[in-house]
């Protein structure tokens, strides 16, 4: 019997004991997968390594009250003794009143994503293509490069007292650079995919090396309201705090500007947004949720309109809707997110602009008030001023403060080329083009 085929079986037994426990829902989510990552520094090999993960994530509820574990050590002995705890710690625990459940079936699976076998067993690759993304950004001017690359495949079953037997394997590619050239000149990508040939890594270190050449020639620009263009790594972080906000959860917690605003106007016409967990090459996703529901494309926004928030079964049946296969058991949460493209070009986009800011990376990006969106964050890895459709040179000592709803209004093109990004600023695979902002506030930085 394989190792996946072991934790089938005993995450099978742990809903069985549950159940028979008197546990209203319950269910076994187990994971086995391995992960290749290499890691460089001043154009050098840092590290690499591998591992492999296994485990079982176990959820109950009896007479209310929520309770959960994980199993690492997958035996028969390991998996009784957290069914016993669980049993016990819900006797300790608070019963949540507006808790309505899981999912029930028939269950079947949604759209199945790409996946690539060849990272199963990767081998030496990951280092190879280090070694060519070094040498793209290096070949645009970058002195020195840092990053990781990670490699990644495994298989997922979900086990529920309500009849879900689920299976899926998955793969994953993830790609982080930052290049650095004179003085504190840099630019950076990162980026994601299901399988190896969907990911452009050598153009991302080509990118990375040309904004870090760029950032060497300086210039100035005042605190104030600045026309914008903003590509992919910067935007989607920025797209990931809306995919939050459209959480069901961080609407009733009071954590979000879309608070009931379902049917309203939220952003210009020029922005559909969605969450697809069948996205072919999307990092995150799944045919099936942490219920059993089947995923599916769900629009969030369409042409400016707020449409939707994301719901599991809990949440869909205290507000009178249906499950958008989104759970997350207790907190509902996107997969892939995707600003749908547009018609315009990057290139064109800068061209056009008079005199204004290209942002093209953001770091700590926070929240002054949830609730009504306002918020600042700090651009770095090149921002760079243009006047008259040529960049200037790269811009310091700004900060980008303003209103999240109002920068949604404010967008009034979209470009039709997408990058996949994941970063420590966009969590959440964010599938996006480069976006032109009419005006965005900047104030001086204290940093």
């Amino acid at each position: 019997m394989s190792e996946f085929e072991e934790l089938t079986n005993l995450s099978e037994r742990a809903v069985e004991k549950l159940q028979a426990r008197g546990a209203s829902d319950a269910t076994a989510h187990a994971h086995l997968g391995t992960t290749r990552q290499v890691k460089f520094a001043n154009n050098k090999l840092a590290n690499h390594s591998t591992w492999s993960t296994a485990g079982i994530s176990l959820f109950a509820v009896f007479r209310k009250r929520i309770v959960s574990t994980t199993v690492r050590e997958h035996t028969v002995e390991k998996v009784d003794e957290a069914v016993n705890t669980l049993e016990k710690l819900s006797k300790a625990a608070a019963p949540n009143k507006e808790f309505e459940g899981l999912a029930k079936g028939p269950f079947k699976l949604g759209k199945e994503a790409n996946y690539d076998k060849k990272l199963e067993e990767p081998g030496e690759l990951g280092v190879e293509m280090v070694e060519r993304a070094v040498e793209a950004a290096r070949k645009e001017g970058a002195q020195r490069t840092a990053g990781v690359l990670e490699l990644s495949a495994g298989k997922e079953f979900l086990a529920t007292n309500h009849g879900a037997r689920l299976e899926t394997k998955g793969s994953g590619v993830y790609f982080s650079i930052r290049a650095m050239a004179e003085g504190e000149a840099s630019g950076a990508q990162a980026l994601c995919s299901r399988t190896l040939k969907a990911l452009p890594l050598e153009k991302a270190a080509t990118r990375a090396g040309e904004l870090a050449k760029m950032a060497e020639k300086k210039a100035q620009a005042e605190p104030g309201v600045h026309e914008t263009v903003w590509e992919p790594l910067a935007l989607a972080a920025l797209l990931n705090n809306v995919g939050s906000s459209a959480s069901i959860f961080s609407v009733e917690a009071g954590f979000s500007f879309l608070t009931g605003k379902i049917g309203k106007e939220i952003a210009s016409k020029q922005v559909t947004f969605l969450d697809d967990a069948a996205q072919k090459e999307g990092y995150g996703s799944t045919p099936f949720d942490e219920e059993g529901t089947a995923t599916r494309e769900t629009k969030i926004i369409e042409k400016g309109v707020l449409k939707t928030y994301l719901h599991n079964h809990s949440t869909a049946k205290r507000h009178k809707t249906k499950s958008t296969g989104h759970a997350g058991l207790i907190s509902p949460h996107a997969w892939n997110l995707v600003l749908e493209p547009g018609k315009g070009t990057e290139e064109k986009m800068i061209r056009e602009m008079e005199r204004g800011l290209l942002v093209t990376n953001i770091w700590y990006t926070r929240f002054q008030n949830y609730l009504t969106g306002d918020f600042s964050t700090i651009p770095r890895d090149g921002l760079f001023l243009v006047e008259n459709g040529e960049i200037q040179g790269a811009v310091g000592g700004l900060r980008v403060t303003d209103n999240l709803e109002r920068f949604l209004k404010g967008i009034s093109a979209v470009g039709k080329t997408a990058q996949n990004v994941k970063s420590w600023e966009a969590e959440t695979p964010t599938l996006t083009p480069a976006a032109r902002v009419e005006t965005v506030r900047f104030t001086a930085s204290t940093s």
